[in-house]
Parts: structure tokens; C-alpha cells; sequence
């Protein structure tokens, strides 16, 4: 017996491997187009992340802005137990049922901020991962 092909054989192999290449060529060519399309895509997951952090600003402003006014409610507390006028104390106290309702609306905006920054980040990391593993 011999270990050399026909002609018939050769043929048919080159056939296939032919068919074979067409298609890889094919799938290479359609993944060239996705990668571009991705690159375009930089730019709005760029805007995306800016806005974001943008969002994530915003939010630890009110956040600060809130905790000042608190302070300034606690300090006339303070003195109004000190026996000093706490005069803007009334006015803080007719306020308070308005504040606990904001901040209760702080607090699920907080929330919803945090599901989608972990959302996000874990996404993120996923995909770093993924692209930067070796093919």
C-alpha cells in the first residue's frame, strides 16, 4: 500500500481547501467591518463615560450641599439647647417633613446611581478582560 494520494484525490483536497479559505476570507472580511464599527463606537462610549462622570459630580455636589445645610440645622439645634435664640430654628422645623421627603428621594437616586456604576464597571471589566486576552 501506498501512502501517496491520486490525482483525484489531490484535486478534491485543493477543492476543499479552497472552499475552505473562500469562507475564511468571507468571516475575516465581516470581522474587519465589526472592529470598525466598534472603533466608531469608542466615541460614544467615550461621551457616555464623560457624562457619567459628569452625573457622578453632580451627585456628590448635592450630596455635599445637602450635608452643609444639615450642619447649619444641627448648629442651630445646638444653640437653641445652649439656651441662644436658634431663631432660624422654626423655620427649619416647618421644613423638616419637606427635607426627610428629599432625602428619601436622595437616597434612590443614590441607589440608582450605584446599580448602574457597578452595572457598568463589572460590564467594563468583562470586556477589558476579554479584549485583552490573547487570541
Amino acid at each position: 500500500m501506498s501512502n501517496v494520494l491520486n490525482h483525484a484525490e489531490m484535486h478534491s483536497d485543493h477543492r476543499q481547501w479552497a472552499s475552505e479559505d473562500a469562507l475564511w476570507e468571507d468571516d475575516v472580511h465581516l470581522w474587519q467591518g465589526e472592529l470598525d464599527q466598534t472603533a466608531a463606537e469608542m466615541k460614544k462610549i467615550e461621551a457616555a463615560l464623560a457624562e457619567h462622570r459628569r452625573s457622578l459630580e453632580s451627585h456628590a455636589e448635592a450630596v455635599r450641599d445637602f450635608r452643609e445645610e444639615e450642619d447649619r440645622h444641627e448648629h442651630s439645634l445646638a444653640e437653641y439647647e445652649r439656651g441662644e435664640s436658634g431663631e432660624d430654628l422654626v423655620v427649619m422645623a416647618q421644613k423638616h417633613n419637606a427635607e426627610a421627603e428629599k432625602q428619601r428621594q436622595r437616597r434612590k437616586t443614590h441607589e440608582r446611581i450605584k446599580r448602574h456604576h457597578h452595572t457598568m464597571i463589572a460590564h467594563w471589566r468583562l470586556l477589558c478582560k476579554a479584549i485583552c486576552k490573547e487570541m
